[in-house]
């Protein structure tokens, strides 16, 4: 998804094609005004690209691209900008803290665009009764869950462009958090036993000791 204040590079490819290709590019901003920016192509007049274009404004942009020689027509292209989010307060990333631990485990980390508040990773290991992991595993679920989410996952970490395939190893990675925590007690050890000897007959040489006498 982009913003207020990023950049678009619009591009068009040509098919057929050959010398007598020419494209012009016509920019329509939300606010109904229009621009002509500048155009370069390659590949012969197979590749047409348009000047960076900054999104200075929140709604559909249209690109609107008029080809003319092989490939005549018009093709119209649409980008939608939503508008930042206001800011909010810094967020908590101090690993020695619950909510820290939290956003490292589900790598949200980032001080400009965060996906979660510190209220709603509290209100995850309030959930989870403080454990860190079960509560990571809450955040990502949560993530995956909701579309927004997972489109500011793909543009900040640019982990892919397939939300459904995002979303999948968000949940994997929560899974693989919950069986992590199945293995641990409350203090977050591994549970663990110790091998000790044992002579079922101790009791006996016990005895015929004290009698003096050999088993």
């Amino acid at each position: 998804m982009l913003g207020i204040g990023d950049v678009d590079i619009p591009q068009l490819t040509v098919t057929p094609y050959d010398g007598t290709t020419a494209a012009t590019l016509a920019v329509l901003a939300p606010d109904g005004t229009t621009t002509h920016p500048a155009t370069t192509t390659a590949d012969g007049g197979h590749t047409w690209t348009g000047v960076s274009v900054i999104l200075n404004q929140a709604g559909w942009w249209v690109y609107l691209w008029t080809v003319s020689g092989t490939g005549a027509g018009a093709e119209p292209q649409q980008v939608y900008v939503a508008a930042n989010p206001l800011p909010g307060p810094p967020i908590t990333t101090d690993p020695t803290t619950p909510v820290g631990q939290v956003r490292l485990l589900s790598t949200d980390l980032s001080d400009t665009a965060p996906l979660l508040t510190d209220g709603q990773i509290g209100a995850f290991l309030t959930i989870e009764q403080g454990n860190v992991r079960l509560a990571a595993a809450q955040a990502l679920d949560t993530i995956a869950s909701s579309e927004v989410l997972v489109s500011k996952v793909i543009k900040t970490q640019d982990l892919a462009t397939d939300g459904a395939k995002v979303a999948a190893e968000l949940r994997a990675r929560a899974q693989a958090l919950r069986d992590q925590a199945a293995d641990r007690d409350a203090a977050g050890s591994l549970f663990a036993f110790d091998i000790v000897d044992y002579n079922p007959n101790s009791w006996i040489e016990a005895e015929f000791g004290e009698l003096g006498v050999a088993p």
